[in-house]
């Protein structure tokens, strides 16, 4: 099956010589010319790999990144900003709301091409597995249990386990109570804040002495650590 890739663009010519060149690679290519219609293609359509804009009419690159990488069902597709924009604070923005990639306007298809075939790569690679581990802990994407040190599965609730899966994915980042509800619970309507803490808790008791890698930044929410 082709990969597919949308790209989003409010120059025309700039999408069809993309599209024309990715096409020719033997991608599937889908486009939009604003932010909102990009993200209503991204709500109708999955797509593997999306290539960006930073200034759209209506909602701009930074926003559409930073909507998907906050969502448990868009996070892992790689985004690759394409802007005239090259100022170093424009790039660090970029990065900072989880672009996976910066390319600056005029830029090298060819370089373009062999980006996306890594990051598809990479995403092939990532997916081939059923099982997630980091520092001795180790998640079953099938059975949703979590072992520690090659010891014997633990189970967890469906919450527990998504909570966890999020927290070892992205090591390091700060995910408030609102981000771990949203992404972590099936139907987060009338989910309070302390259901969260609460959850955390029990997770810390079923980690024993991983306990630590859970940590609270007070005031801000929960991470897991990236510390040895």
């Amino acid at each position: 099956m082709r990969k597919k890739i949308l790209i989003v663009d409010d120059e025309k010519d700039i999408v069809q010589i993309i599209k024309f060149n990715l096409e020719k690679a033997g991608y599937e290519v889908e486009q939009a010319y604003s932010g909102g219609s990009a993200l209503d293609k991204i709500d109708s359509e999955k797509f593997d790999l999306i290539l960006l804009d930073i200034m759209l009419p209506g909602i701009d690159g930074y926003e559409i990144c930073r909507k998907l990488k906050s969502s448990e069902e868009t996070r892992h597709i790689p985004v690759i900003m394409l802007t005239v924009k090259s100022d170093e604070r424009d790039i660090l923005k970029g990065l900072q709301q989880g672009a996976d990639d910066y390319l600056t306007k005029p830029f090298s298809i060819p370089i373009l091409i062999e980006k996306i075939k890594n990051f598809l790569l990479k995403q092939e690679n990532k997916f081939s597995s059923d099982k997630i581990n980091y520092k001795g802990l180790e998640l079953d994407l099938q059975k949703f249990t979590m072992s520690i040190d090659s010891g014997p599965g633990i189970d967890l609730s469906a919450t527990e386990f998504n909570i966890l899966k999020l927290l070892i994915e992205n090591p390091g980042r700060i995910f408030d109570r609102a981000e771990i509800i949203s992404n972590a619970w099936k139907d987060s309507k009338g989910s309070s804040e302390r259901a969260v803490d609460v959850h955390i808790s029990g997770l810390r008791k079923k980690l024993g002495e991983k306990a630590w890698l859970l940590e609270t930044v007070r005031g801000l929410g929960y991470r897991f650590s990236e510390n040895d």
